[in-house]
């Protein structure tokens, strides 16, 4: 009876704190002191209806394909010469960069929400924001190196996502994954790369480096269990701006022993002068966006060496 009675009393101080506490708490105290060690099936009201109306918003969503060129998905179809790339994390894997750009007619951007492919150009249709992306660039760089023919992108990144919000467990934000994987198979297609990048959010916040692991092994096998047999780039930044994190350097030097097929990105804590707060000015994100189309060259060439032995 103690243990239902303490159960009930907890329960109703924090509906009394969702209603009445949390909204005059300034949300770096939250994120830094408070959520970490609150279970997320008991996080107050007010927090779980903010996800809800993001998740909500920007849902497949704020896109307008009908100013777009549609291509045929049957292009990127083609196994060996075209790659299909799931893109996720927070800002720097959606729309928030400086510069928006334009890619040729071999790079597509899968839309999730009608399952259609249309020509890639920021924003990218099926991530946050309305700026720009990496991810037209780096398709031309994969199509610029002649190996890949053709690129299809898939972004479902949501800004300011912490690797809390992407664990398959809270329900927050990894059903876009889910969501983006199921109008894929629909169409035929199916993933060759994963590229997740992350890690400004929970430097600042400094989520413990084993915490931050074992999130990500989740969301490692979660994609396992939908049948994302491809390798998944781990893009870890250690901070934002001038200031790096111990916690998040830990998990960059753990992070491709967590499981076969998982390989370190870059990170884009390194660069220094940014765009809004973390984001990047149109020659860094390039510059990244190169980065990352070489690894993914590189991870081709090693896999295709390893199949001839």
């Amino acid at each position: 009876m103690r243990r239902i009675g303490l159960l009930l009393l907890i329960c109703a101080v924090a509906a009394w704190a969702s209603i009445f506490v949390w909204p005059v708490i300034p949300s770096t105290i939250l994120n830094k002191f408070v959520w970490p060690i609150i279970p997320t099936s008991l996080y107050p009201v007010s927090r779980v209806h903010d996800y809800a109306s993001r998740h909500e918003a920007f849902l497949w969503t704020k896109t307008y394909p009908e100013d777009r060129s549609e291509l045929s998905c049957a292009q990127f179809a083609a196994k060996g010469d075209a790659a299909i790339i799931l893109a996720f994390g927070q800002s720097n894997s959606a729309n928030h960069e400086e510069k928006k750009t334009v890619a040729g007619m071999h790079v597509g951007n899968f839309n999730p929400a009608n399952g259609k492919c249309y020509q890639a150009r920021d924003p990218m249709l099926g991530a946050t924001g309305n700026e720009g992306s990496l991810w037209p660039v780096m398709g031309e760089d994969l199509i610029a190196n002649g190996q890949i023919k053709n690129v299809l992108i898939v972004p479902v990144g949501v800004g300011s996502a912490e690797i809390e919000d992407w664990r398959p467990a809270t329900r927050v934000f990894f059903p876009r994954v889910e969501r983006a994987l199921q109008m894929l198979s629909a169409a035929n297609l199916h993933v060759t790369e994963v590229i997740f990048q992350q890690g400004e959010v929970d430097a600042g916040m400094e989520t413990p480096g084993d915490v931050y692991l074992s999130a990500v092994k989740e969301i490692v096998s979660a994609l396992r269990a939908e049948g994302v047999k491809a390798p998944i780039i781990m893009a870890i930044a250690t901070g934002c701006g001038d200031k790096q994190y111990p916690n998040m350097k830990l998990v960059r030097s753990k992070i491709a022993q967590i499981a076969e097929g998982v390989y370190l990105g870059p990170d884009f804590g390194e660069v220094v002068k940014r765009y809004k707060e973390c984001h990047l000015f149109g020659p860094d994100a390039e510059k990244e966006s190169s980065v990352l189309a070489n690894e993914i060259i590189e991870i081709r060439k090693d896999s295709a060496a390893t199949v001839a032995k």
